[in-house]
């Protein structure tokens, strides 16, 4: 029996225009009425996750930065992963040293060596230089790259560097090319969180429906008893999941829910 409904949000819980439809949160509130948990493991920052939970007619938990940082349905923080603070001094040498944009997130503020004009869910603030940042006693919580070659440089030094110290994400595009390049804790993985979330609440891993698309959802699509990719996935996150949704998106979503339902 299914007591706890794990969702990954971008590209899963929304449309391709990020937007969650009405037929998505009617689903989501036939779970919530059913008795079942949810939870919202993505890799926003918690304002991001509030956004979209603040849609649902109940309590959700919450796990921002690939599971760095927990909330319960209360909303009470169950843990916060920081990078270690050598780690994140030297990523930030090295962006100055190579003039890489970095973002640079400590204590849910957004800060970045380079003005960007994207969407952002948390207060920006723009520094010079990323050692500005991270030369402190409280490392950050998130360090990315955005564009082709600043995630790939990112991502090539941190793997050669710094390995098992660290939990390396990429963004790709279809033809492989990067898009992004994240850094967190080496323990903040949306499997690891959806574990700590089940202790919580006394529930089994074999107990949970997870929905994800990208390769950050593999854990915990891994681990869940039922893990559903949709249609969109990458294919070596079709490969991991136990059914894949013949609908996209939050479509997908919404004929998990209902299978589920029924």
């Amino acid at each position: 029996m299914i007591k706890l409904v794990a969702l990954d949000i971008d590209h899963t819980l929304t449309d391709s225009q990020g937007v969650v439809s009405q037929e998505v949160l009617s689903g989501i509130q036939r779970v919530q009425a059913e008795g079942m948990h949810v939870a919202l493991i993505s890799g926003r920052p918690p304002q991001g996750i509030d956004e979209v939970a603040r849609l649902f007619p109940k309590g959700v938990y919450r796990a921002s930065y690939f599971g760095a940082v927990i909330h319960d349905e209360c909303r009470q923080e169950l843990r916060r992963l920081s990078l270690g603070i050598d780690v994140a001094v030297d990523l930030a040498r090295f962006a100055d040293k190579r003039r890489l944009s970095l973002t640079i997130i400590r204590d849910d503020v957004e800060y970045h060596t380079q003005n960007e004009v994207r969407k952002s869910f948390t207060p920006r603030v723009s520094v010079e230089h990323a050692m500005q940042v991270v030369d402190s006693e409280k490392p950050p919580v998130l360090i990315a790259a955005n564009g082709a070659d600043e995630a790939s440089a990112l991502y090539h030094y941190c793997l050669e560097k710094h390995g098992a110290s660290v939990s390396l994400m990429r963004h790709l595009n279809a033809d492989e090319s990067y898009i992004s390049t994240l850094v967190v804790h080496p323990e903040a993985e949306k499997g690891s969180a959806l574990h700590l979330i089940c202790r919580s609440m006394s529930i089994e891993m074999s107990e949970v429906m997870a929905i994800g698309d990208s390769e950050s959802d593999m854990s915990m699509l891994k681990h869940a008893g039922i893990g559903v990719a949709v249609q969109n996935a990458r294919e070596s996150v079709r490969e991991t999941a136990k059914y894949i949704t013949p609908l996209p998106y939050g479509d997908g979503v919404r004929w998990a829910l209902e299978n589920l339902l029924n």
